[in-house]
């Protein structure tokens, strides 16, 4: 009767916890602060595998990794009590997949190979996608361990260089009802050449682009080093610089001065692009997938959604 209740309990009122609405719609609009400080709110008594794999998430995505690791060791422990022998394999599976992949940001590569293989060699009820996935990060953290620093960062490029365009090749794909998002050219020009794309969407012009552009957003696109003592920064353009932060916020009008609509289903009419910026000159769109890498990567001031 106890494991009954336990299983019902985990399995069908987490949503009823207080704070946890509140935090899954923080955590759906890419607020992770405001959504752990919610999910913090929550008594550890109360806490489901669900709950903790929405803790470690937003850890992740803070970059709090160590603190992600914990808490997912934590569910892994909860998933053996809340879920039935025959789905727990599963399960703990994919929470340490989870962990593998924490390490891996981590460049704790040794360890996340280790918990790789262990997965990989486990009874589990993984498809032939996430096998073969899972495969692939075995792989690169195997080369990456005994690589230099150098190599592992060339790795982690061309690894995230054919990730990026497996999803510009499907940005090529118009569907009805597809969201986009509207990105700063110049921000992904910089990327592009960062990352060694010579062409993007079809558009060769940008393997013409003048590279010796210096206008003065672009100052916003780079990440630079330490100020030297005399206040000089690093060139902002070189190609092998990765980008900073994605700004959009230059695109904009102040939309203060428009009526608003306050239907927060319809927050994209109230984010309103300048007259004077054009597409494929000014800004790019981009699929929600690849928008998403983008986001996650580098973070972005300002999402601006179309349909």
């Amino acid at each position: 009767t106890f494991r009954f209740f336990s299983f019902y309990k985990h399995k069908n009122m987490d949503d009823r916890i207080p704070h946890f609405d509140k935090a899954k719609q923080f955590y759906r609009s890419q607020k992770y602060e405001q959504a752990l400080a919610h999910l913090s709110k929550i008594k550890p008594g109360d806490y489901t595998v669900k709950i903790q794999e929405y803790r470690s998430s937003c850890l992740a995505k803070l970059e709090r990794f160590e603190e992600a690791i914990e808490v997912t060791d934590e569910s892994i422990l909860l998933a053996e009590e809340e879920y039935e022998e025959d789905e727990q394999p599963e399960k703990i599976a994919k929470l340490k997949i989870r962990k593998a992949k924490y390490l891996k940001e981590m460049k704790a590569f040794k360890e996340a190979e280790s918990l790789f293989r262990e997965i990989l060699r486990g009874d589990t009820l993984l498809d032939s996608s996430q096998m073969s996935e899972l495969k692939k990060d075995l792989d690169f953290c195997s080369a990456a361990k005994t690589s230099s620093t150098d190599d592992r960062e060339e790795l982690r490029k061309n690894s995230e260089k054919k990730e990026f365009e497996y999803l510009l090749k499907k940005n090529l794909t118009l569907r009805e009802g597809t969201t986009w998002y509207v990105v700063c050219a110049k921000w992904l020009r910089h990327y592009y050449r960062y990352l060694g794309i010579k062409t993007a969407l079809g558009n060769d012009e940008i393997a013409s682009e003048d590279e010796n552009d210096d206008s003065e957003i672009e100052d916003d696109f780079v990440k630079v080093g330490k100020a030297e003592a005399n206040g000089h920064r690093k060139s902002l353009e070189s190609s092998s610089e990765r980008p900073g932060r994605l700004t959009n916020a230059h695109l904009l009008i102040d939309g203060d001065k428009y009526i608003k609509d306050p239907d927060p289903r319809k927050e994209s009419t109230n984010v309103i692009i300048s007259r004077e910026m054009q597409e494929n000159v000014d800004y790019e769109l981009l699929r929600q997938e690849a928008f998403d890498f983008l986001r996650q990567r580098f973070g972005c001031d300002v999402a601006i959604k179309r349909y």
